[in-house]
């Protein structure tokens, strides 16, 4: 009886004893983790806030862009389907469009990718795909593949109820009615992207969509209205310190002045821009600037004629 109420002791006073180093070492391992989890918050945070940045329309330099974009991929996990998704997305987006071989290499790229969509795919990467396909078509010049792809993609948009993408779907259609002259449609689209994009309070993109609705009226021959939309737009970005974004509505203010015969004022706007983009070696839009003041060189009989560029 005594060894067995000795046995029943040791083994109750065993118990505590054998369990303390299994708690010890449970808090050990416990302790190790919380700066690897801490880490993977901070991480998980860094992440988020990039892609919050991207789509807000942040004005981003393209050195940011590219960094950002590199830190994603290092970032992200491979088994994160959601923020693969978009990070596919910003690399399609970010595509060169600067040649016409960037644009050519851009459309084959995006054809590729919507034939090979995973049966993963969420209805918003497969509708904004569509959408980045689609500009790339407009930016070769295939107007009519744009357009179909727009509509589907504004078409898709309503369907999944999807108000981030059924404003850009339609800002994007809205610049290219405009583009082919159809400028009610034009206005009934941006007007309203607009509302939607300051409804979501996306003021960089709902500027971008500002930009097209004054590009519409300087087609639809009210370039005072169009001037006044700029230069709000070039006041925002030179706030921001986004020189190029300002120098390409700097141009877009050019153009309005010569519809309102105000040559030598546009001729300053373009050459403005022209010299911006050419130290930039932003070749392609300094070789429609010197376009630009060529023609508002002839168009300006009273100039001097020493405005002069080398191109």
């Amino acid at each position: 009886m005594l060894s067995s109420l000795l046995a029943i002791d040791f083994n109750a006073n065993r118990k505590p004893f054998l369990l303390r180093p299994l708690i010890s070492l449970s808090l050990t391992f416990w302790l190790l983790l919380l700066p690897l989890s801490h880490a993977m918050a901070e991480e998980k945070t860094q992440v988020d806030k990039i892609f919050e940045r991207f789509e807000s329309g942040e004005t981003m330099t393209r050195e940011a862009i590219k960094s950002d974009l590199a830190l994603l991929s290092k970032l992200i996990a491979t088994d994160d389907i959601a923020r693969n998704e978009k990070l596919q997305l910003l690399k399609c987006w970010d595509q060169s469009a600067e040649t016409d071989t960037d644009i050519a290499l851009a459309v084959k790229n995006t054809s590729q990718t919507l034939t090979n969509i995973p049966p993963t795919a969420s209805p918003h990467f497969i509708t904004d795909l569509m959408l980045c396909h689609s500009w790339f078509l407009q930016l070769n010049g295939d107007v009519d593949s744009a357009m179909e792809g727009y509509n589907l993609s504004v078409k898709r948009a309503y369907e999944h109820e999807d108000l981030k993408l059924i404003a850009d779907s339609r800002s994007l259609r809205g610049a290219l009615y405009s583009y082919i002259g159809d400028f009610s449609a034009a206005l009934d689209d941006l007007i309203t992207a607009q509302d939607l994009y300051e409804s979501l309070n996306l003021t960089g993109w709902a500027n971008i969509n500002l930009a097209d609705m004054a590009t519409s009226f300087r087609r639809y021959g009210d370039p005072q209205s169009a001037i006044r939309y700029y230069t709000k737009l070039k006041a925002l970005y030179l706030k921001n310190n986004n020189q190029e974004q300002a120098m390409y509505v700097t141009s877009e203010i050019g153009l309005a002045l010569d519809e309102l015969g105000e040559h030598q004022q546009a001729i300053d706007n373009f050459l403005l821009s022209y010299q911006y983009f050419k130290e930039h070696q932003l070749e392609k839009a300094a070789a429609t600037m010197a376009t630009n003041i060529g023609f508002s060189l002839i168009q300006n009989s009273d100039n001097n004629c020493d405005t002069l560029i080398e191109v």
